[in-house]
């Protein structure tokens, strides 16, 4: 029997990294993000792919949290994931180690000597003070604005999405 998994992303993402909250032509699971050097990037999933399958059984009658729960289960095999999207011209037989994944950490830099670029790549539990600290530091060094790069950032906590906003 397989579990659904309780989705937190407090500091680890479960399940083989893949987030999926859309559905392609009300259809089939699409991945919406991907954590960047995780395993299901490794494995070569991309953004917009649809997920056609997990493990042999098909999606398109799945709602999500089923879905969730496929990739999740069981956590000591890999996923088969039969991937169909817009860039691939037949079905695709991918398989991605399920394992946890570190969060990646913000990213930050100083551009044109005083814009403050933060790259937020997951708002888990921690990330809106990682963020004040990188923004404090690059301000330190000169930054009178910010470019904060929210794009792809579709998994985490509300909470730190309020924090972060404030």
């Amino acid at each position: 029997a397989y579990e659904i998994p309780k989705r937190d992303w407090s500091s680890d993402v479960c399940s083989s990294d893949l987030v999926v909250l859309a559905r392609a032509n009300g259809y089939y699971p699409t991945v919406l993000t991907v954590i960047p050097g995780g395993p299901a990037a490794k494995a070569g999933v991309k953004v917009f792919d649809m997920i056609e399958a997990i493990d042999g059984v098909a999606t398109r009658e799945m709602n999500l949290v089923q879905a969730y729960g496929f990739l999740a289960n069981p956590a000591d095999k890999p996923a088969a994931l039969t991937i169909i999207g817009p860039n691939r011209t037949e079905p695709t037989l991918i398989t991605v180690p399920r394992e946890v994944t570190k969060t990646p950490p913000v990213e930050s830099k100083l551009v044109q000597n005083d814009i403050a670029y933060v790259r937020v790549p997951v708002l888990a539990q921690g990330k809106a003070a990682e963020v004040r600290k990188q923004i404090e530091a690059l301000t330190k060094q000169g930054a009178t604005g910010v470019i904060l790069d929210l794009r792809g950032s579709s998994g985490g906590k509300d909470t730190e999405g309020f924090a972060l906003a404030n």
